[in-house]
Parts: structure tokens; sequence; C-alpha cells
């Protein structure tokens, strides 16, 4: 629970030191909302250096509610007000932050070409440096998507804030990154490092929210993406 409350004071003078719009009075004393969450977590890691693998996968389900709190990330979708008796009580559902299930996946993998490798132990060195030293890395990452709040604009009560709730989640979503690692061997403990990275490798889009003013045009349209589109970027590392 959360409990907010804003007190002006005066000065010996008559002047107000802190003077708000609503002049010196305690706007609200008393627990603006409640909120429960609740999960499972699961992780497995496994490392076989003989092989040159290292993976790790986590997954998580959750389940949050509120009765009206914000999304903690500035958003004013839901106002903790409660202009109603027992508002609070018919209020409670699904909170903006309800994140369902969330999966990550994260792959380290040395390929076994090249001298000291399963295949390629016998390679010359031009050879050795063109195709062994390699590794792959990939991180995936899906998850469900966020309750989408909907809102009445025209307001006929005439009452400020009111709580708006949420809906079943929008569309879920997945992000693949993926990288190319390239050793070179230098001679006296030096090396060179080269590689080849590849955010959202397949180019998913990853839908905002719908419009979700009921009286806006278009309500229910999705005309926004919150994430990036693929990017590539190479880079070369000389370590002495």
């Amino acid at each position: 629970m959360i409990t907010q409350f804003e007190i002006t004071t005066s000065g010996g003078n008559g002047q107000s030191k802190f003077n708000p719009p609503n002049g010196n009075a305690i706007l609200l004393f008393g627990d603006v909302g409640d909120t429960s969450y609740d999960s499972l977590q699961i992780k497995a890691e496994t490392k076989t250096a003989k092989h040159g693998l290292y993976a790790l996968l986590a997954y998580t389900w959750s389940h949050t509610f509120d009765n009206g709190l914000s999304d903690g990330l500035g958003s004013l979708l839901s106002k903790p007000y409660f202009p109603l008796p027992n508002w609070r009580k018919l209020d409670w559902a699904l909170s903006q932050i309800d994140l369902r299930n969330s999966f990550v996946a994260s792959v380290i993998y040395d390929l076994p070409f090249g001298r000291g490798k399963a295949f390629g132990s016998d390679w010359n060195n031009v050879t050795n440096i063109l195709l062994g030293g390699y590794q792959v890395t990939v991180i995936e990452r899906i998850s469900s998507g966020f309750p989408d709040p909907l809102i009445d604009s025209f307001n006929q009560a005439g009452a400020y804030g009111i709580s708006p709730r949420c809906t079943p989640t929008t569309a879920p979503c997945a992000d693949t990154d993926f990288s190319v690692i390239k050793q070179f061997p230098l001679p006296k403990e030096m090396g060179l490092n080269f590689r080849a990275e590849f955010f959202n490798l397949f180019n998913h889009a990853q839908f905002g929210l719908p419009i979700n003013d009921i009286n806006a045009v278009g309500f229910g349209a999705v005309n926004s993406t919150v994430n990036n589109p693929r990017l590539v970027q190479f880079a070369l590392k000389l370590t002495f």
C-alpha cells in the first residue's frame, strides 16, 4: 500500500511558503491503492567446457493485480483515484504491468573447428586462421503482452481521474540477438577479436498498445511499434 499526502504551510508574515493551486489544504491522506504479485521462477544452466557450450534458460510466470495504480513508468493511464464508495473493490483487476509469461535463453557455443578441436586439429596455419576459432552466441527473449487499459474520454460525471481497467493482454513479442565471434591468435599473449552482431535478427516487430479510448477515431487500431528494427554492427578488438 502507498500513502500519499500533501501539506502546505504559511510563514509568520502571512505569506505562504508553499502555495499549490488548491491553497493551504491537505489534499489526500490515506492509502491510494493496493496491488498483489505472484510468480513462479525457473532457471536451468549448463556448462560443458569440454564441448565449449554454455546455456542459461530462465522462465517466469507471474500474475499482477491492482485497483488503479499507474505502471510506475510515468504513465497516467490508470489513476489512483476512487470517486465512489467501495470503488476500490470494483476496480480490482489486471495490472498494467501484468506480464504473464517471460522466457529468456542465452547460449554460447565454441564451434568444434580448428586446432585443439574435434575437427581440424591437423590444419595448417592458414586454414586454421581462416576456419578455426569461431564462437556463436544467441539470446532469445519471448514474452506475452501487457494488459491494455480502456479509457472513456467523454466524462459525463465530471469526476476527475476515474480509473480505467485493463482488458486481456496484447500480442506476445519475441526478440532474437545473434553474434559470430572470431578469435585470431597472435604471438606473445596478444589477441585479435572480430565480431559480427545482429540485434533483432529476424526483424520481428513488437507492436505498441492499440488506441484505447473508446471515443477516439480508430479505437482498437495498432499504429506503432516499441522496438528497433534489425541492427547489425561489426567490431574489431586488439588485446595486448
